[in-house]
């Protein structure tokens, strides 16, 4: 009798002891998954120090730069500074304006030719060369703790156009990396990525997926960026393939540096434009 007891609790023993044995692979299971995510977590972070600290000396280069090339007299430079409003981006915006009025026609052809390659249009009757380099000039705000991709494009508007074409429908970031950075090594210019053949740009895009419509909106942006008298883009009039709402927007907020009056619609875009309203005390523009 005790030994058909003790066979008739034993399936009751066993199916305890599958609890447990499930119970407990469910809760390394849970370990597991959460070692990992924690990893993931301090990938990101890292990827968004780099991140940060490139976009700071993009932005250092690109002010460098722009002194070296569009020059200022100190007398000049200094009143300017000196009736300052205390808003820093429209200072260099003026400053900016400012060396430009001292170049000739010709010295402002010559530097969007340097700028840009070879494609830049010949002399044309429906150009003012200075007008032409002055709507293409970047005016980016300062960088963000956010360490948004588009910021260490903010310097080059061009660049940043065919960034948010390359990272749109992309949801890894070291892929979205690895193939911008391949694109501007290989075509860092708009002339550059003209003188390309498709067959020779879709290897470096492979891993992005939707080759044709994206490499559409490439030469979209770069015909127009070198031939428009005047560059904007928009939705309606000054509409470039494969750029909607997220590329014209983060043309506005990170090459224009404007601060628009509607939130945009995407998270990261509404992050910073709201990061901009709170830290630099600056209104939404009017429409």
């Amino acid at each position: 009798m005790e030994e058909m007891s003790r066979r008739s609790r034993a399936p009751a023993d066993d199916d305890e002891f599958d609890d447990d044995t499930a119970a407990g692979r469910k809760a390394l299971e849970a370990a597991y998954k959460q070692r990992e995510a924690e990893q993931m977590l301090e990938r990101a972070q890292g990827w968004a120090k780099d991140a940060l600290v490139a976009v700071q000396h993009a932005r250092q280069a690109s002010l460098a730069l722009t002194e070296q090339t569009l020059p200022v007299k100190k007398e000049e430079q200094r009143d300017d500074h000196d009736v300052g409003s205390g808003d820093e981006d429209e200072g260099k915006g003026e400053t900016f304006a400012l060396a430009l009025s001292h170049f000739s026609q010709e010295d402002a052809r010559a530097e969007a030719i340097r700028r840009w390659g070879h494609h830049v249009p010949g002399n044309r009757s429906d150009l003012c060369w200075k007008s032409y380099l002055a709507s293409r000039l970047p005016t980016p705000p300062e960088p963000s703790p956010l360490a948004l991709l588009q910021e260490r494009f903010a310097h080059d508007g061009y660049k940043l156009l065919c960034c948010c074409i390359l990272m749109s429908r992309v949801s890894s970031l070291p892929v979205k990396m690895r193939c911008i950075n391949e694109f501007f090594s290989k075509w860092p210019t708009p002339s550059a990525f003209l003188d390309a053949d498709a067959a020779d740009v879709q290897p470096a895009l492979h891993s992005l997926g939707l080759f044709p419509e994206r490499y559409k909106g490439l030469c979209d942006v770069a015909a127009k960026w070198l031939t428009l008298p005047v560059f904007d883009v928009d939705l309606k009039e000054h509409k470039l393939c494969q750029v909607g709402p997220f590329g014209v927007d983060s043309y506005n907020l990170f090459v224009r540096g404007r601060v628009m009056p509607k939130e945009p619609a995407d998270k990261c875009l509404s992050a910073f434009w709201r990061w901009r309203r709170q830290n630099d005390s600056c209104k939404p523009e009017a429409d």
